[in-house]
């Protein structure tokens, strides 16, 4: 068995709501005024426990339990007016009778269930005689699933404290079917300036809910099919979801009541939500050394081809003109007065030396994404994903190719016309 310290910590949340009172031997009533019976342990033959237990009463809660119940000194056998004192345990089993037994075995197998520090009473110090008075305290469990409850004595003078079963009750668990109750909640919990939040809502009833986000004085607006101040649509669960567009001016800090959830008749619930205050960077530019540019790696930034996707970091052959821009990643601005935009020009007769198709490292930069928070692949529109390497030549070259294609066709074209001259003047002559 583990160690047991000698004061009550904390306990598991929640339990089902029953009223237990009574005397040994008598019945307890249910706070649902069902019956449920106190089941009170038999001490061993010969030997008194202590301290003694009476009044023991579980007052229910919506949070648990509340734990009641008087002590006092016992006698010892055999010795008239010797007084013994005692302590006293709880334990609390998720569980029913059939799985926790009533009974001393079961510290023996599962000490003390959901109780790490089970000790209600502890050893005075000094004196003993005239020990007496109430524990009145109230004990958080799991509401959820059926709950056993015993409370422990000791055989007297037993210092070591070898527990022994003097009352326990089995407590249901909450009814199921009841309805749970409404809950408000932002995602993501924090967002920055020009980004989207949630407000999802759970187990509302009905009312002409209508869900607004206001920061600052600054009222969000609502995203389609939704508009302010129009009541949301509950699902068959009482529940919903409706987006706002963060303004791209929104003041940074925590609101706890920023989300709100106002119904017709008047009731209200509100979520907190935190604007993040992004990180301002300055791009680096890209470098260009004859038909090579490089694509530079920094931290908050990601570089596009304009109108196309992605460019990694690395080399870049060129085989055509390249306009590059940066775009702020996720959680990022860019400093008043960054250049963005880039054109870098093909230079015919200057061959690239980069690596085609591979980049620095083959990868993006970590962390970066969209403006707008997407964090975009980079793909394009034909499914291939451009970035560090040779890019396609377009244009000219293909002119190029098709006229000395064409070139080739008239020269053969001419040769065969000589030698059928050549044919008939023989024929002739």
């Amino acid at each position: 068995m583990k160690s047991i310290r000698r004061t009550l910590g904390p306990v598991a949340a929640g339990l089902t709501a029953l009223v237990i009172t009574g005397f040994p031997g008598t019945a307890a009533v249910a706070g649902t005024s069902d019956p449920a019976e106190i089941v009170w342990g038999e001490p061993p033959q010969n030997m008194e426990v202590t301290p003694a237990l009476s009044a023991v009463s579980v007052i229910p809660d919506a949070d648990g339990f509340q734990l009641r119940f008087d002590y006092g000194q016992s006698d010892i056998p055999g010795m008239p007016g010797v007084h013994a004192w005692g302590q006293v345990a709880l334990g609390v089993y998720p569980g029913t009778p059939e799985e926790f037994p009533f009974g001393s075995d079961v510290v023996t197998e599962h000490e003390y269930g959901v109780i790490d520090d089970p000790f209600l009473l502890e050893y005075p110090d000094a004196p003993w005689e005239g020990q007496a008075g109430t524990i009145d305290r109230h004990i958080q469990v799991d509401r959820s699933t059926p709950v056993t409850v015993m409370l422990f004595t000791a055989q007297a003078c037993d210092c070591a404290f070898n527990p022994i079963f003097t009352a326990g009750v089995s407590l249901p668990a909450l009814d199921s079917g009841q309805p749970a109750a409404p809950a408000l909640e932002a995602s993501p919990a924090g967002v920055y300036p020009g980004e989207t939040v949630t407000a999802h809502g759970t187990g509302f009833p009905d009312g002409d809910w209508v869900i607004s986000v206001e920061v600052a004085g600054e009222v969000f607006e609502p995203l389609p099919p939704h508009r302010v101040g129009e009541p949301v649509e509950l699902d068959a669960e009482g529940g919903f979801e409706v987006r706002f567009l963060v303004p791209a001016g929104a003041a940074p800090g925590t609101y706890p009541e920023a989300v709100r959830a106002v119904s017709g008749a008047g009731e209200q619930l509100t979520a907190g939500l935190e604007i993040l205050a992004p990180v301002a960077v300055r791009p680096a530019a890209p470098v260009q050394d004859g038909n090579v540019v490089t694509i530079p790696r920094a931290e908050g930034v990601e570089y596009r081809e304009a109108g196309g996707g992605v460019l990694l970091p690395g080399d870049i052959s060129l085989q055509r003109d390249l306009r590059v821009v940066a775009v702020p990643g996720r959680g990022f601005v860019f400093e008043p007065g960054s250049e963005t935009e880039w054109l870098f020009s093909y230079q015919p007769g200057s061959e690239g030396t980069g690596d085609p198709g591979t980049g620095s490292e083959g990868t993006g930069d970590p962390g970066t994404g969209t403006g707008d928070g997407s964090g975009s692949t980079g793909a394009a529109a034909d499914g291939s994903r451009p970035g560090a390497g040779t890019l396609p030549a377009t244009g000219a070259g293909t002119q190029s190719t098709m006229g000395a294609a064409l070139g080739g066709a008239l020269v053969l074209a001419g040769l065969a016309l000589v030698l059928l001259s050549s044919r008939r003047l023989r024929r002739v002559l």
